[in-house]
């Protein structure tokens, strides 16, 4: 990534080429405690817009959540949707950064 796509974030990789102790300090500002916006926190952000997400998975997992989905009827979008919520939620408990 060139660049960050939110304004007045500055990217990490960008200062880096600058200067190395640069992108140490942004690193650190990214996560500060005392941090005032995340970038899903832009009121520009909506949680009504759905993003195409395309990965390649390995054939076999494909196929239990395939079996999974039948099985009980849900929807592949929503268990990889509910999956990724809970990964991230667990990820950002675990950096204490706030998730709303």
């Amino acid at each position: 990534m060139n660049g960050s796509k939110f304004k007045g974030i500055p990217s990490v990789a960008a200062a880096a080429r600058h200067d190395p102790r640069e992108a140490e300090v942004q690193r650190f500002v990214a996560v500060a405690p005392g941090k005032l916006t995340y970038p899903w926190q832009d009121s520009k952000i909506r949680s009504d817009l759905t993003v195409q997400l395309n990965v390649r998975q390995p054939e076999d997992l494909m196929v239990r959540v395939d079996w999974f989905c039948t099985q009980t009827g849900v929807t592949k979008r929503d268990f990889v949707e509910q999956a990724l919520r809970s990964a991230i939620s667990a990820e950002l408990d675990k950096m204490g950064v706030p998730k709303d």
